[in-house]
């Protein structure tokens, strides 16, 4: 918590766009290194259609 962000803007802004980024790099390498499509783990964060 050495950031210079208020604990709210944290996380909820900046630590679920950060969660993102790190899931498309991690996709982008499953590809890079052949994964099979069916082995593939989906980490992003999703938001429920009923919390907008």
């Amino acid at each position: 918590m050495q950031l210079p962000y208020e604990k709210t803007y944290y996380y909820k802004v900046l630590k679920p766009i950060a969660l993102n980024e790190f899931a498309d790099l991690y996709d982008h390498w499953q590809d890079e290194c052949d994964v099979e499509p069916a082995d593939h783990i989906d980490l992003h964060v999703y938001v429920k259609a009923d919390a907008i």
